[in-house]
């Protein structure tokens, strides 16, 4: 029997120590998902009322782009500095005179000849009205013959009058043109006349631009203009691509044609100030779109190649959504929200790992995080 005791108490003995060993378990609140998955960084995004911003790229140009042609023959005989290449000239300045004597003289015998159909019309109204006094005079019945009140003489005064007048305008209007004149405020891009040229009708004196009207042109896809409700009057912002210094403009035109090769439609944008775009300067323009009331800008970090985004429900379980974006800019794309979708989107950046429903546990990022995404890298 003691030994009976004694074996019981050793046994005993042996349990409590073993027993003793055995770490306290750790109580666990039901419900708790945050230890239950994978960790995942969590974006907040809503929907929210967005404008649609095109940026597409053009050339400017000159709205008038013009070649100065002598309208006379004859020697240069002044070349203006203002007619060097690359000078700034104001509408009216004399670019060029070409030699005049000629063009006076014509304008003096014109002018000559004016004066003396002016006093052949006196003459002939004189006996006009002389011829109609005598025959009111002789109580003649019925209506006179026109060559006896001289109406034919009359008339054919009258037009020689009108024809010397013409002569004389057009013989002043040769002079003028003898004196090569700036028709705009403009840049000068060639000069093709020096002093004592001879110079034709018609042979090239100077090219010049308008400076103070510019156009850019803008191409873009058909699925681009798409993207304008209305282009005419869009606003438009357009930036130096080397510079960056930036001009304001407005569309004004559209092209009335789609290009054959690269189906491109152009819009035309006239630059409200243009001072110091020069033509052909390579710009980048972004261009009002669309206007659209709700739609979510998802970065496209948070976007698969798939075309689905993944979010994390209100269990802490992971869904994955298909998304069509409206429109891109920038590093987002902007999305409408689908007839299912909770009214806050919380998203994860995708994995090769993520399965539907798989329970995760989010760290809720901040806004900061989530507007500098995308210099983290495209999604997986």
């Amino acid at each position: 029997m003691k030994l009976l005791f004694a074996g019981l108490a050793l046994l005993a003995a042996i349990v409590f120590v073993a027993s003793g060993n055995k770490p306290e378990p750790v109580p666990q609140a039901l419900g708790d998902t945050a230890t239950t998955g994978q960790q995942v960084d969590v974006h907040v995004l809503r929907a929210s009322h967005q404008q649609d911003v095109l940026t597409v790229f053009g050339q400017a140009r000159a709205r008038w782009q013009i070649s100065l042609r002598a309208e006379t023959s004859g020697r240069v005989t002044q070349v203006a500095d203002a007619a060097l290449v690359g000078a700034l000239v104001q509408k009216g300045d004399v670019l060029a005179e070409i030699e005049n004597t000629g063009q006076q003289l014509d304008l003096a015998n014109r002018t000559t000849a004016l004066a003396t159909a002016r006093r052949v019309l006196a003459e002939e109204e004189q006996r006009a009205r002389i011829a109609q006094e005598n025959w009111d005079a002789a109580g003649y019945k019925g209506d006179p013959d026109p060559l006896v009140l001289r109406l034919p003489q009359l008339e054919e005064a009258r037009a020689d009058l009108n024809a010397a007048r013409l002569a004389a305008d057009r013989a002043r209007y040769v002079l003028d043109q003898t004196r090569i004149v700036a028709p705009f405020d403009g840049a000068i891009l060639k000069r093709s006349v020096g002093p004592g040229d001879l110079l034709q009708s018609g042979d090239e004196v100077v090219e010049l631009y308008d400076t103070q009207k510019m156009d850019v042109v803008l191409t873009l896809t058909e699925a681009e203009a798409a993207r304008l409700s209305s282009p005419i009057g869009n606003r438009v912002r357009l930036i130096a691509t080397q510079s960056g210094r930036e001009w304001q403009g407005v569309v004004e035109r559209v092209g009335q044609r789609i290009d054959a090769t690269n189906r491109w439609i152009e819009l035309i944008v006239s630059v409200k100030e243009p001072n110091g775009l020069l033509p052909g300067q390579f710009l980048r323009a972004e261009v009002d779109g669309r206007s659209y009331e709700d739609l979510i800008g998802i970065p496209r970090a948070l976007i698969g190649r798939d075309g689905a985004v993944w979010h994390v429900d209100f269990d802490n379980q992971l869904r994955r959504m298909p998304v069509v974006p409206v429109f891109s800019q920038g590093d987002r794309s902007f999305v409408a929200p689908g007839s299912d979708w909770p009214p806050t989107l919380r998203l994860t950046p995708p994995s090769r790992n993520f399965l539907n429903g798989t329970a995760v546990s989010p760290v809720f990022m901040s806004e900061t995080d989530t507007l500098n995404l995308a210099e983290n890298g495209a999604g997986q």
